[in-house]
């Protein structure tokens, strides 16, 4: 099996779910546990708000044990899939190990994903393959992001927009028949961006964004992420989060939806084995 192909085409294999899985949870984790200092002089001061509700909303380690995901191609075809998900910050680190639990013939492929500020590293599991493989590859970059409506070239996108970008709050809106903080980040404009906007809109109550969109220039719509807010739960009598939601290629007309359908389970403790190369695969 060569790993480079996967720069080339969007593979239809056992690692495939676990991909569309570990894109959704990046997307959350670029977009809400990236901790961005406010520069000198940005204003309002209500952004600092928002970003410290955001960042307080966000658990040192995450427990998802049942997933579920199904991916609708652009012809209506659908895939579902169940999945275990755990995942670790802090220190500008971020770990996350998936793996496929459904349907029985896919079970056992695993991803592991190991980021920084500085690098990420990607580890595949197939039981196929009955080894640990290292993803690798330039052409990795402009590639499908896991098989998903997302790109690595995406996430690097909207790190650098946190990053380095200006951000605004533009006011006050409604959503889904709640009030919510519309957020408007703009990529450094010496930066190669796809996008020109990044907009959100942040429920005020729970502090989950309801609906990221990713525009092109022309405020063209490329991507959208919405959460249902009749869905949001509440763990540990601290962290909100949405138990159902969908990512869409307004493009490519395609989206995975996804619904936890057990309770995630908040800053307990877990094991190292999920987080290393050689044994992340092992489950629970």
């Amino acid at each position: 099996m060569n790993i480079n192909s996967h720069a080339n085409r969007k593979p239809r294999t056992a690692t495939t779910p676990a991909r569309r899985a570990l894109s959704l949870l990046l997307l959350g984790c670029f977009l809400l546990g990236y901790n961005k200092p406010v520069p000198a002089g940005m204003e309002p001061a209500g952004i600092e708000e928002v970003q410290a509700c955001m960042n307080g909303n966000i658990p040192a380690t995450v427990q998802l044990k049942q997933l579920q995901l199904q991916y609708v191609d652009r012809v209506g075809q659908a895939s579902s899939y169940e999945l275990e998900i755990y995942a670790r910050h802090g220190q500008g680190e971020f770990e996350a190990s998936v793996m496929v639990t459904q349907p029985r013939k896919l079970a056992g492929a695993a991803y592991l994903l190991q980021s920084s500020t500085e690098s990420y590293q990607i580890y595949m599991y197939a039981p196929s393959l009955g080894k640990v493989r290292r993803v690798s590859g330039d052409g990795l970059v402009k590639s499908s992001l896991l098989g998903s409506d997302l790109s690595w070239e995406d996430l690097q996108i909207i790190y650098s927009a946190f990053r380095e970008g200006s951000m605004r709050l533009v006011g006050q809106g409604e959503l889904q028949g709640r009030t919510v903080h519309n957020l408007e980040l703009t990529p450094d404009p010496n930066s190669a961006s796809a996008y020109s906007r990044i907009h959100l809109a942040v429920d005020q109550q729970s502090c989950v964004p309801l609906e990221i969109k990713l525009m092109q220039q022309g405020d063209v719509l490329r991507k959208r992420f919405t959460a249902q807010a009749n869905s949001l739960v509440k763990v540990a009598d601290k962290y909100w989060y949405a138990a159902k939601g969908q990512l869409e290629d307004a493009l490519e007309g395609t989206h995975t939806r996804l619904e936890v359908l057990q309770q995630i389970e908040a800053d307990e403790r877990l094991s190292t084995r999920f987080f290393n190369s050689k044994t992340f695969y092992q489950g629970r």
